[in-house]
């Protein structure tokens, strides 16, 4: 079996749709075709041995300099987008559980999705409201005129979606809500299809695309609490007296 640490493992192995870049001070990183990986896991067509050592070194080569190339704040967001959706749910998170912890609240519960399969990415209760949460990331500057959604998150007795708008330092700037207080979602099922960003450009049936002006901008983490665990009948916030 080829060792792992040799950059030209993979590419000897006979697979030509992946090239080692070596025009590059950074360790290298493989240009290859995603719908050509999926379709060689979908048909176990592929030497194992090549797709562990194109995912160890894919893992590693996909955290991506920040050199000279990178200076201007756009374009490291751009590259660093994983990373600024992770830092900024960790971000929501804390200050969500802090606005809680100071109100005497501590019957809280997070689960967060492995994957995207449901159309959310957190779940919070609060006594006895649960949420089911899909998370948006933009930059407060940034261009986005809509979001796609799951009609997954419909099923959910409290699904919604909060939009965090976020400064080129991950300062948490304002956010846009998207939901109903006790109540599932509103219906997005006849909004326009989202569609593939890649290959045909293909309609995705299950996604909805809900443009910026549905959603309610909030402009503190006090206004996205009350919509999170505000109680249908009384307003009262959940376990906050």
């Amino acid at each position: 079996m080829a060792h792992l640490s040799d950059d030209k493992a993979v590419a000897k192995m006979g697979h030509p749709n992946v090239v080692v870049r070596s025009d590059v001070e950074h360790p290298p990183i493989f240009s290859f075709s995603l719908n050509h990986l999926y379709s060689m896991i979908r048909n176990l067509s592929v030497d194992m041995r090549y797709l562990t050592c194109l995912i160890i070194r894919l893992s590693r080569d996909m955290r991506l300099p920040m050199d000279d190339s990178v200076k201007d704040d756009e374009t490291a967001n751009y590259l660093r987008s994983t990373l600024r959706e992770r830092i900024v749910e960790h971000l929501f998170l804390g200050e969500a559980l802090r606005w809680l912890w100071q109100r005497g609240e501590t019957d809280v519960e997070v689960l967060r999705s492995e994957f995207d399969a449901g159309g959310y990415d957190l779940v919070m209760s609060c006594k006895k409201i649960v949420r089911h949460i899909q998370l948006k990331t933009t930059l407060e500057k940034g261009k986005a005129a809509n979001i796609n959604a799951s009609l997954k998150l419909m099923d959910k007795p409290n699904g919604c979606i909060i939009w965090i708008f976020v400064t080129p330092e991950l300062e948490l700037h304002h956010y846009r809500w998207f939901g109903l207080p006790g109540r599932p979602m509103t219906d997005i099922e006849n909004m326009d299809h989202a569609k593939h960003t890649r290959g045909n450009k293909a309609k995705r049936p299950q996604h909805r695309i809900i443009p910026k002006g549905k959603f309610v901008k909030l402009r503190s983490i006090d206004e996205v609490m009350e919509r999170l665990f505000r109680e249908t009948d009384t307003n009262q916030v959940a376990g906050v007296v």
